[in-house]
């Protein structure tokens, strides 16, 4: 179980059926986010801040504002993009694993697979999004 600063985040999976074990992972899948709030606002927060104070430069022409402000959204958006692989990978894993299990019935294969993946995946986040706002701290 890892802390989130509102809530424990189970990491890993009692599904008693198919459909509940689906659900457990997609839920997951879609709030990984959330579950890093912290980290990730923090960035946020850094980046935008940095966005503007592209603006609040005086002496800076509009094309120099311009192009410091691209070069933060691009980091953002470049970061962003590289959560969203890293979740596609982990939901590829998943997929690999369960097609190992013998059917939908059976709940302990596919609970061993969704424990992996839901340590995996909170354990990529939390890792990409420390990556992530050191490498903010170092640009200039």
């Amino acid at each position: 179980m890892a802390e989130n600063s509102n809530r424990a985040v189970v990491l890993d999976s009692r599904a008693t059926s198919f459909k509940e074990f689906c659900d457990l992972m997609t839920t997951f899948a879609e709030n990984q986010l959330d579950f890093h709030r912290p980290t990730y606002y923090s960035l946020s927060k850094e980046v935008y801040k940095r966005i503007m104070d592209c603006y609040s430069q005086p002496r800076m022409t509009n094309e120099e504002t311009d192009t410091c402000a691209a070069r933060y959204r691009s980091f953002m958006s470049t970061k962003q993009e590289e959560l969203q692989k890293s979740l596609m990978a982990k939901c590829k894993g998943l997929e690999i694993c369960t097609d190992s299990c013998k059917n939908e019935g059976d709940m302990e294969c596919l609970n061993k697979c969704g424990g992996k993946y839901l340590k995996e995946l909170h354990g990529d986040f939390e890792q990409r999004l420390g990556r992530f706002n050191r490498e903010i701290n170092r640009m200039q």
